[in-house]
């Protein structure tokens, strides 16, 4: 049986017999009332009784006193109260057990039988009794006054002794009642002290052992031992509960204190790699200064160079290109076919690599771009591209249709107006043979926004295979061979333009034939960016 069954039954005993006890109080209650009760209408009837029998023996005295021998006593005055004395008896008779007033009771009634006789003979006309009859009815009357004066005092004694035997009655219910409520205060003390004594021994001190226990453990303090784990009780089930709970709490605190060691060793070779990190950048920083130093020297001796050598092989170019051009324009007919033939090759490969002189400057300073930022309509800059393009676009009969609702930008106008004159004039020079070019200019669509405003450039030229859409954009990267004009330097400067304005340029094929390019341009305006667009930046 567990622990709390135990100390269940037994409050559970201790409550019946407190019950029980108040039970036979209550019982006790109840018969001293039923015993009161019956006393109190005793008390009456012999009251009643006495009261009738006194007023029989005041009536009787009278008669004796008003009668003489020649003159009997009345009884008509007596008729009506002695059958109301004799009920009253008859009525007390039937109620009492009391052996010596039952006795002087039926003593009396048969005296009334004999007054109900001389009452009968009194009754009789004067002639039919004589003198002497009166005489000894006179004398019985008097006898029954005195029994009657008797049985009053005898009822008197009745009364008394009713009212004794009552008050005695009383004294044993109550010392009986107070024996029993000393019985059951004493039991239930005694049972009260055994569960206390048991419940202190078998529940209270051993959670107060496992109350100290846990107080250990929460200090920090080692517990060795858990007491009460053997029993098979619930203050076992709790203690080997706890005692699981305190090893698996201080097996996590060996845990966390390996954990907190690692921890501290790894701080500390992190410490020791941060001051590792620290000197080396230092030295990196120091390092990349100097390096930084010799490539800005080294970038300004290339600018100087590239000027001075694109100079310096410009003047030779131009001599070659002008002086092959005078050949080409005189009198052929003294030079053979060949010699026409060589001129000409010199003549297109000196304006050529003229041309590329020329992209590679212009590829120089994209990648250096210092420009001053100006807020200007995105259809303008279409507008300035293609006036650059008017003689191209007349010789090949291109139509270029240009679509509304360009945006406001913020860039540098002459670069952008560069790339727009790379791209459209790109799609010039590639169309399909016997066909006028046609390209449309129009704005970024709503599905490409994401990637910032900008130009797509659709034509219906031959296209670009698919392996060549992302090296074209590469420096003297070519999609075709020789027969088609170009150094392969312009879609770079276009990649270069967009890079420093934050956006992207891509090649996508045309459904339907040809091909699309599109140019963004992460640049706000000034009302979204909250600054002077007439600022010197550099577009980075």
């Amino acid at each position: 049986m567990t622990l709390t069954k135990r100390i269940s039954l037994q409050l559970a005993a201790a409550i019946s017999l407190m019950v029980f006890a108040y039970l036979l109080v209550l019982i006790q209650f109840i018969s001293v009332q039923s015993l009161l009760s019956e006393t109190v209408q005793q008390i009456r009837l012999v009251d009643a009784l006495s009261l009738k029998l006194f007023q029989l023996q005041h009536n009787l005295e009278i008669a004796l006193l008003s009668s003489d021998e020649n003159h009997p006593p009345d009884s008509t005055r007596l008729i009506d109260l002695e059958a109301s004395i004799r009920e009253a008896a008859e009525n007390y008779l039937s109620r009492t057990d009391d052996p010596a007033r039952r006795q002087s009771l039926e003593r009396f009634l048969e005296v009334r039988k004999s007054m109900e006789a001389m009452e009968k003979r009194l009754s009789d006309p004067p002639e039919a009794t004589d003198a002497e009859t009166y005489r000894i009815i006179l004398a019985e009357w008097k006898q029954n006054a005195d029994v009657a004066h008797e049985t009053l005092t005898e009822m008197a004694g009745v009364r008394l002794r009713i009212q004794a035997a009552f008050l005695e009655k009383i004294d044993e219910k109550r010392s009986t009642t107070l024996k029993i409520a000393i019985f059951f205060v004493v039991v239930g003390a005694i049972c009260l002290v055994v569960i206390w004594t048991y419940t202190r021994k078998n529940l209270l001190i051993p959670l107060r052992r496992l109350a100290s226990s846990a107080e250990a453990l929460s200090k920090g303090e080692e517990v060795i031992r858990i007491p009460d784990t053997e029993r098979k009780d619930e203050v076992g089930i709790l203690a080997r509960s706890f005692e699981s709970m305190v090893a698996a709490v201080q097996n996590r605190t060996e845990k966390l204190m390996l954990k907190n060691l690692q921890l501290e060793n790894e701080i500390k070779d992190r410490k020791r790699v941060e001051r590792e990190l620290s000197i080396a950048k230092e030295d990196l920083e120091r390092r990349v200064e100097e390096r930084t130093v010799e490539i800005q020297r080294r970038s300004k001796d290339l600018e100087t160079l590239l000027y001075v050598t694109s100079h310096d092989l410009r003047e030779p170019l131009r001599a070659i290109r002008h002086f092959s051009a005078l050949l080409l324009e005189k009198e052929q007919t003294s030079r053979d076919e060949a010699s026409n033939d060589f001129l000409e090759r010199i003549h297109n490969g000196a304006a050529r690599l003229d041309q590329l002189i020329e992209d590679i400057l212009l590829l120089s300073q994209a990648q250096r771009m210092e420009e001053e930022m100006v807020e200007v309509s995105g259809e303008e800059l279409v507008r300035e591209a293609l006036g650059g393009l008017a003689q191209k676009i007349e010789e090949t009969g291109a139509s270029i249709y240009i679509e509304e609702g360009f945006p406001t930008f913020c860039v540098s106008p002459r670069w952008v107006a560069q790339a727009l004159y790379n791209l459209i004039g790109n799609s010039l020079k590639f169309h399909r043979s016997g066909e006028k070019p046609e390209i449309e200019v129009a704005p970024i669509p709503d599905d490409r926004k994401d990637l910032g405003e900008g130009y797509v450039i659709r034509d219906r030229g031959p296209g670009i295979k698919p392996e060549y859409g992302e090296q074209i954009f590469e420096l003297f990267k070519r999609a075709v061979g020789r027969e088609v004009e170009g150094t392969g330097a312009g879609l770079a400067i276009v990649k270069q333009v967009a890079e420093r304005h934050g956006g992207q340029v891509w090649y996508e094929p045309r459904e339907g034939g040809g091909a699309q390019f599109f140019l963004t341009l992460k640049t706000p305006p000034p009302s979204k960016i909250g600054r002077d667009c007439g600022e010197q930046v550099e577009v980075d």
